[in-house]
């Protein structure tokens, strides 16, 4: 997969830079560079500016240590340039992301959260990657994790908080009550394990007011139990909006709720504060350039489709874009089916999208939004599928 998203080569594809920070300079620019450069794959567009603000919008509006998920974009450059960024601890679920975290910055710090690990993955990311931070949600697992992991590492237990109404929950897969929580958190500091306790609200969380309820399941459980809870993970569900016809709160409101409540909780137990974002710090720092290779009566059939990065069937993404046509057209808006370049009859958006109705074969197309759960899920069915991916800079940032 990460072979299948590599950086374009093309001259002088890799920096498109801009003079200033209005959006309208910055979308100039990307469209000269579409025209001149006419990129023959799909093309993600890194925005380091973008991705550095949504970094910043997270430091500054809350106390805690800040863990990219790193399952929702994979991208080597993209972990260079969180990295780059200031990010220096990460989300990881699998020993390969752990791998590719060390790879990219080997300072950086891995955090094996995935409630369900093999035991060779332990073995290794604990021996050879000093991973020190493992989540379990049940006794076989942290019988697993204690009989491998080094001594003084971390355990956290992952609780099973209820979810937002219309996000993508986990609780059917992971997590436990307060009363195994607490019965988990002393078993594993008995075998000498430090402890910490983790939830997760569900991807695309849409009120930020859902994190209360796990914030008081946290407290009831630091009241029930004598051990040291020295981690509290807050986990991801920070939304962003996809399409225009969406609205989401902003993430100040999400951040305002933590640090209303997190405080308390912190001068209670003395633990330290974990956030997971992953969508939230990649989504909108990241667009896609598509193709049309195709024109009949209403339909569209282009470069990308649902076996690409069009999929977007991940963690309440659902299917719909906010697309806009790449250079001069004098048509009237009009509805477009949209195929993907497979063989595949199920190749196809469910939704529609509104272009002039003078586009055609040859034109190309942004796509917004398109940083998070697009590269990460696709595949190189029928052969297609290979994205490029050019870095967006502001001024005197050297490629």
């Amino acid at each position: 997969m990460l072979q299948r998203l590599k950086e374009a080569k093309l001259p002088g594809a890799v920096d498109i830079r801009r003079d200033a920070v209005q959006r309208q300079q910055g979308q100039d620019l990307l469209d000269e560079w579409v025209r001149t450069s006419k990129p023959a794959h799909p093309s993600f567009v890194l925005n380091l500016e973008t991705l550095q603000s949504c970094v910043s919008l997270f430091n500054d509006g809350i106390d805690a240590e800040l863990l990219y998920a790193v399952k929702c974009n994979p991208h080597p450059r993209v972990l260079q340039a969180l990295s780059d960024a200031g990010i220096r601890s990460f989300d990881t679920a699998s020993l390969p992301e752990i791998q590719l975290v060390a790879e990219v910055n080997p300072e950086s710090q891995s955090y094996f959260h995935h409630p369900i690990k093999s035991r060779e993955a332990i073995q290794c990311a604990a021996r050879d990657f000093d991973v020190r931070h493992f989540t379990i949600d049940c006794m076989a697992e942290l019988e697993k994790v204690a009989g491998l992991a080094s001594q003084g590492s971390t355990l956290h237990v992952r609780l099973a908080p209820p979810s937002s109404e219309g996000a993508c929950g986990f609780n059917d897969k992971f997590g436990v009550g307060v009363a195994e929580a607490c019965t988990l958190l002393e078993t594993a500091a008995g075998q000498g394990f430090q402890t910490g306790v983790s939830f997760h609200v569900g991807s695309q969380c849409r009120d930020p007011d859902r994190f209360l309820p796990a914030l008081e399941m946290v407290a009831e459980v630091a009241g029930r139990t004598a051990v040291d809870i020295g981690w509290i993970n807050c986990g991801g569900g920070f939304p962003v909006e996809t399409w225009p016809q969406q609205t989401v709160p902003p993430i100040s409101a999400y951040l305002k709720v933590l640090s209303d409540r997190l405080p308390a909780l912190c001068r209670e137990t003395g633990a330290k504060i974990l956030i997971e974002p992953g969508r939230a710090l990649i989504a909108e720092a990241m667009k896609l350039i598509v193709q049309v290779q195709q024109r009949r009566d209403q339909r569209l059939y282009l470069n990308d489709g649902t076996y690409g990065a069009l999929s977007k069937g991940c963690c309440g993404c659902g299917q719909q874009f906010s697309v806009r046509p790449i250079g001069d057209f004098s048509g009237a808006a009009s509805a477009f089916e949209i195929f993907g370049p497979t063989c595949d009859v199920t190749d196809k958006l469910s939704d529609q999208w509104l272009l002039p109705d003078d586009i055609g074969e040859g034109d190309w197309i942004e796509v917004a939004t398109m940083g998070a759960y697009t590269g990460a899920l696709s595949t190189g069915f029928n052969g297609f599928h290979v994205h490029d991916l050019v870095v967006q800079k502001p001024s005197g940032i050297s490629s």
